[in-house]
């Protein structure tokens, strides 16, 4: 679904992506399906094969919920996100 909706390699999560983590796949087990989903929108034409730079973390986190906070920062959705943005 990631690359139907936003046109982007899903490799380019890299492997460390937090979803992944979430349901409990190894490292090796999210690149793998993330190549199988790339393979399958690249023979679609709906992306091209070829990643942008995959986001790097050290290793696999849970995934940080959007959280409003009183002084109007909110804070990123997504893995290590919890630095604060202006909204």
């Amino acid at each position: 679904m990631f690359g139907r909706v936003t046109g982007r390699d899903p490799r380019s999560l890299g492997e460390t992506e937090c979803s992944g983590y979430e349901l409990g796949l190894s490292a090796a087990q999210v690149a793998a399906l993330q190549k199988v989903a790339a393979d399958e929108l690249a023979s679609d034409g709906v992306v091209l094969s070829a990643p942008h730079a995959a986001i790097k973390t050290d290793k696999p986190e849970r995934c940080t919920p959007y959280l409003p906070q009183a002084n109007g920062a909110k804070l990123r959705s997504g893995c290590g996100a919890a630095s604060p943005r202006r909204a």
